[in-house]
């Protein structure tokens, strides 16, 4: 039987037909035109569908084995050293690699078999080292609803949440989703991610996010599928949210754009616009509102002082003068 390593060096990818050049880095994968990346993902079997640019650039670099980050980006083990995985359960643990667990079938949104997920080992599992995130403490995660995890949360930005209960494994289950990136709209940049538990006991033993610190398997992302996860479970729902259409999620494109206008003087604006050179707050009042002599002015000022008097003679409400 072929390695996963012999089977990644016998793809071949073509563009209109001809045969091109295998990526050689992270930097090639990055500068294909969008139809050559999905191109290059469908030779390497990787699903396009429902997948934003920049996950596919990352699960194409893994398949390929080349690194994103300037380190070894292939090796996939527990993240927790403590794992107490068997040698035949760690082996099996290693086949989960992102473009393994993107292909497989069997996905659903029924969690009836899913196990508890207790946050406590959650917490555990993100303050793991050696890959501990910079967000993740003792201190921080005491109050975890304030984290960045749980921002994704509340801003809904976790969806396309599946579980896969791995039926031929006595030992593992995955839970795949997505997240929107919190400070753009861009679709492209959105993360796929997945994490692996104990079928039985719900313990995290890894994951993998397709953002610049998911090789760590505890990124902001990982954590808020899991916390979330914990959510659902203890809830006692029996299947996974449906997923939002676009017209139920605040709309990306309600998103500040930036400013378009520059700002002038009051006397500058334009109340109104007949042509180019619209009238201004100073011209305005001499074209509409003819010229009154001081006697006539002198007049309608008494007028509004009585009006304002007698604005509310009749009514509950005090005068506005006395």
């Amino acid at each position: 039987m072929s390695s996963a390593g012999d089977i990644d060096k016998e793809i071949s990818f073509k563009v209109a037909d001809r045969p091109v050049k295998r990526p050689r880095s992270f930097k090639d994968v990055r500068s294909l035109s969008y139809s050559n990346l999905l191109s290059h993902c469908r030779a390497a079997n990787i699903i396009t569908k429902g997948i934003s640019r920049h996950a596919l650039e990352v699960l194409l670099c893994h398949k390929l084995h080349l690194s994103t980050t300037g380190g070894n980006d292939v090796v996939f083990g527990p993240k927790l050293e403590d794992h107490c995985l068997d040698a035949t359960e760690t082996k099996e643990f290693e086949r989960f690699t992102p473009t393994y667990v993107q292909s497989l079938q069997g996905w659903t949104k029924n969690i009836s078999s899913i196990p508890e997920i207790d946050v406590g080992t959650v917490k555990k599992y993100l303050l793991a080292s050696p890959s501990q995130d910079p967000d993740f403490t003792k201190a921080s995660l005491k109050r975890y609803k304030l984290s960045r995890s749980y921002e994704h949360i509340s801003a809904k930005n976790i969806h396309s949440v599946m579980y896969n209960s791995l039926t031929e494994s006595k030992t593992f289950c995955l839970v795949k989703a997505q997240c929107n990136p919190s400070q753009s709209g861009d679709s492209a940049r959105v993360k796929w991610l997945h994490v692996v538990l104990d079928k039985m006991t719900g313990e995290p033993y890894g994951a993998f996010c397709v953002c610049a610190v998911g090789k760590g398997q505890a990124c902001s992302h990982v954590g808020a599928l899991l916390f979330l996860l914990c959510e659902i479970v203890a809830s006692g729902a029996e299947n996974l949210p449906d997923d939002e259409s676009v017209t139920d999620v605040l709309c990306p494109w309600s998103l500040p754009k930036g400013a378009k206008v520059h700002p002038v003087k009051a006397e500058d604006v334009i109340v109104r616009s007949t042509d180019k050179q619209g009238p201004t707050v100073d011209n305005y009042t001499s074209q509409v509102a003819p010229e009154l002599s001081p006697d006539d002015n002198y007049q309608r000022i008494l007028q509004l002082l009585s009006d304002v008097r007698n604005a509310n003679s009749n009514s509950c409400m005090p005068a506005i003068l006395t």
